[in-house]
């Protein structure tokens, strides 16, 4: 059986015999003799006393549905990566009593199975064959002149028939009538209507938030945000931002509190929302969402394990999100046909929240930019004040975007151009490759926004000097800690670190060669042996005891015994024998193979070695 997807013209010449054979061949002895050729096709249904019939000759008709019901909206729907179809359909009952419209999407529609789902038991079809098949073309066949539209499902810049603008709920900066809709947990990333507050004002706003913490918590808040909507220009000069904020305190440090004020420059604020997503999401809904709010900021809140399985998922969930934003990555799914389904790439900003920072290998670590908050650190008043204030940052983020989209020309290459110029810049001696790139994105930041508030007279020449010296010396002084920070989290360092305390404390030890093991009460927790120039551990057994230090914490260390000995070895820490990370070594009269660790690898604990970092 065919589908008539459309309404018969008036004009047109048909054979109604035909027409009734292609519907359904089993009825064809129902149908009525050919019609003349100059004779028009009549309408083939009708409604009788508030029911559906399909006619099937002059006078004659059958019964299909106690109901009536019409397609209202043909809308597809666009997250950016892929489309999908819904028709909205109201409908009517033989009684009179009107079906509330519905959503139905494509893919549902063929079966009828929605018109249960959706609006009962008492909406009928008769249990005739094909009949449905008629009561669907019936649908069908009024929805010539039903409107189109498309809804965009995600926020950030678009470009729409051929004009760029910025989507959020319920609209666009940039563009009249296009539709945004985002699911519900996200229908507050909107924008106010900026009525009755001035760009000025707004600015000012943004100003005086800076003043509720120390210039190492306030300005990477405020590069880290204006830095969102770049995003999309950046992206278009090839080298969008791949590092996530995490913000590192106590309880009671108000850092949650301060993130969500910060976020109102994208969302409605109010003091008591709940974060858009915290650390017992699942990974699968934190992908989605990073994808659904491009160019802006997603906050993910408080990372605070209280049990090593909940910790394992935090750390989880935290390593997805660092590569997530440092490789803009996915994990790749399927269709049930093998087909390769749409990717969920990150395409915002993502800040963090935590008491402690999670167990996620260096390179995880290097992803993030590290702010710390210490008792004290947020005026309590001003931050009042400032949340009374939030439409106004609200307001300066739209002012803001509009400024972008007003520029929008210039921009991806003057971006390019300050970005390469600020990494040439950095040099911070034992820094992670990517430090560098991660002060270059946030000092350009701090250049558009302190452009955008001297194009509108809030700050003069030297207020913008003043200001960029200031935040390229908070961004320079923060990596230089964190690259400290990131050499102590090394898997060699940890390793050496942990080797060093558990001889030191004598609950492992190391024989001399030509010695005697008598001299120890337990050779079980004998490691290997030892000469004046190098320690020869017993490969699996020195892995096993650092392991088994860390499960001990309710940690893990974070690397394979493989990757650790490479490791050893490029930082030219171990002896290295026919290709191999271990030899074999003539000990006692006996030949053992063995990690031949050089003592002087151990003086890194105290310091006085480069760190090991490839």
């Amino acid at each position: 059986m065919r589908n008539i997807s459309a309404k018969l013209s008036p004009d047109a010449l048909a054979d109604l015999d035909a027409y009734s054979e292609e519907l359904d061949e089993p009825t064809k002895q129902d149908a009525p003799q050919p019609a003349p050729a100059a004779q028009r096709v009549p309408f083939p249904y009708e409604i009788k006393n508030g029911c559906l019939y399909r006619k099937t000759g002059e006078d004659e008709s059958k019964y299909l549905a106690n109901f009536t019901a019409k397609p209202t909206a043909d809308i597809i729907r666009d997250n950016g990566a892929e489309t999908s179809r819904h028709y909205i359909i109201e409908g009517k009952l033989s009684t009179g009593r009107d079906l509330p419209a519905v959503t139905v999407a494509a893919d549902q529609f063929q079966n009828m199975a929605w018109i249960p789902k959706y609006w009962g038991l008492v909406p009928r079809i008769a249990p005739v064959q094909s009949t449905a098949g008629y009561v669907r073309d019936y649908i069908q066949s009024q929805a010539e002149d039903i409107p189109q539209w498309t809804i965009y499902t995600h926020t950030g810049f678009r470009i729409i028939d051929g004009e760029l603008c910025y989507l959020y709920q319920g609209g666009a900066l940039g563009a009249d009538g296009v539709a945004c809709e985002l699911d519900a947990g996200l229908n507050k990333y909107t924008f106010i209507d900026k009525a009755g507050i001035t760009q000025q004002q707004a600015i000012g706003e943004v100003l005086e938030l800076l003043k509720i913490a120390p210039d190492n918590i306030s300005i990477p808040l405020l590069a880290f945000n204006y830095l969102a909507p770049l995003n999309y220009f950046l992206t278009l000069a090839g080298i969008t931002p791949s590092f996530a904020l995490y913000l590192k305190g106590s309880t009671g440090t108000f850092k949650t509190t301060t993130a969500m004020l910060w976020l109102s420059l994208f969302r409605k604020y109010g003091v008591a929302d709940p974060t858009p997503a915290n650390f017992s999401s699942t990974p699968n809904a934190i992908e989605k969402l990073s994808f659904t709010l491009k160019d802006t900021v997603l906050l993910c809140d408080d990372y605070h394990p209280t049990t090593a399985q909940e910790k394992r998922k935090m750390d989880e969930l935290a390593q997805r999100l660092s590569r997530g934003a440092g490789d803009h990555s996915s994990r790749g799914r399927m269709n049930s046909d093998t087909s390769l389904k749409a990717s969920y790439v990150p395409r915002g900003l993502t800040i963090l929240t935590g008491e402690d920072v999670p167990n996620i290998q260096q390179s995880g670590l290097a992803r993030f930019f590290l702010v710390n908050f210490d008792k004290g650190d947020i005026n309590k008043a001003l931050l009042t004040e400032r949340q009374a204030n939030a439409d106004k940052l609200n307001a300066c983020m739209s002012y803001f975007i509009e400024y972008l989209i007003s520029i929008n020309d210039i921009l991806p290459d003057m971006l390019k151009s300050l970005f390469l110029e600020f990494r040439s810049q950095v040099n911070i001696d034992g820094a992670h490759s990517r430090v560098a790139q991660t002060v270059s994105w946030l000092q350009l930041s701090i250049v558009l926004f302190t452009e955008f508030a001297h194009d509108a007279g809030i700050i003069t020449e030297g207020d913008v000097k003043a200001f960029r010296d200031r935040s390229w010396d908070v961004f320079i002084n923060a990596v230089a800690e964190q690259s400290k920070a990131l050499q102590e989290a090394q898997p060699v360092r940890m390793f050496l670190t942990v080797l060093s305390e558990l001889l030191d404390t004598k609950k492992k030890y190391v024989e001399r060669i030509g010695g005697s093991a008598d001299t120890y009460a337990n050779t079980a927790n004998m490691l290997g042996y030892e000469d004046d120039d190098n320690l020869y551990l017993f490969p699996e057994t020195a892995m096993n005891a650092i392991i088994e230090f860390f499960r001990n914490r309710d940690d893990c260390f974070p690397v394979s015994k493989y990757r650790l000995f490479d490791d050893l070895a490029k930082a030219n820490l171990i002896i290295r024998q026919n290709g191999c990370n271990t030899i074999v070594k003539w000990i006692n009269g006996k030949s053992a193979r063995v990690l031949a660790l050089k003592k002087s690898a151990l003086e890194i604990t105290n310091g006085k070695e480069e760190n090991t970092n490839d």
